[in-house]
């Protein structure tokens, strides 16, 4: 341990695909985060941090568009 450091640990992380019900054709991301915090986070950082985690998604639907293209 550090002084001053908080540390936790990410229990459990999935992207789930699924066809989406109200548009044919589409898909649905859903994306599931749990996480145990080692210590007191104010929750406007803890909150930063969790909705960043949809940058990883915006760049995820990037490279495949990129890999489909590259690939037909």
């Amino acid at each position: 341990e550090k002084k001053g450091v908080v540390r936790g640990n990410m229990r459990q992380q999935a992207f789930i695909l699924e066809d989406d019900p109200e548009e044919a054709g589409s898909t649905k991301l859903s994306f599931i985060l749990h996480t145990e915090v080692g210590g007191n986070i104010p929750a406007f950082a803890y909150n930063m941090a969790a909705t960043s985690q949809g940058k990883t998604i915006i760049e995820l639907r990037r490279r495949a568009i990129d890999y489909m293209k590259s690939h037909q």
